[in-house]
């Protein structure tokens, strides 16, 4: 945190600067940021600002960093569906995440409908990973491990379909 973020006392300022400080670790959407501010100076007594003097710096705040470019939640979701793609999370698991961190519909579905990521093969290669490309033959006769192998897969966060294609596809 930087050192004189304690000895200013114009509140703009301070969110603006706590934020930037947050911004230049890594990205972060327009909610978590905002819980962030919130979080890092609603407590803080010490400066006998009303609430509104509160809400007005931190909507300040947001707007100049939105002007900048710092923070862009379209930009944001995009990386967060590449980077938890190659973690081998499924759709339906990706949405779930970015709407717990606050983001858009719009701003979800659109980073989700991108053309790069073939979410059939993901599933296969996420099955392929945990239970070996030869465990096909086996979910044929087992139906134990069939089940298993279908659970693993929606809780990674692929759709039935997308399951269904991991395990019956063939080399």
């Amino acid at each position: 945190m930087p050192k004189d973020l304690k000895q200013t006392t114009d509140l703009p300022k301070k969110f603006t600067d706590y934020a930037i400080y947050l911004l230049s670790r890594r990205d972060y959407s327009t909610s978590e940021l905002t819980k962030k501010l919130h979080n890092k100076f609603a407590t803080d007594d010490e400066s006998g600002q009303t609430t509104e003097d509160f809400y007005n710096a931190l909507q300040h705040c947001l707007n100049k960093v939105i002007e900048y470019g710092y923070v862009n939640d379209e930009r944001y979701s995009e990386a967060f569906v590449r980077s938890s793609s190659t973690k081998l999370r499924g759709p339906l698991r990706i949405r779930n995440e970015l709407k717990q961190k606050g983001l858009a519909n719009h701003h979800i579905a659109s980073a989700l409908e991108t053309d790069t990521i073939d979410w059939f093969e993901l599933a296969k290669l996420a099955f392929d990973r945990k239970f070996g490309p030869d465990s096909r033959e086996q979910i044929k006769t087992d139906p134990k491990l069939k089940a298993k192998c279908y659970r693993y897969l929606s809780y990674r966060g692929f759709t039935s379909d997308q399951i269904s294609y991991a395990l019956d596809a063939t080399e």
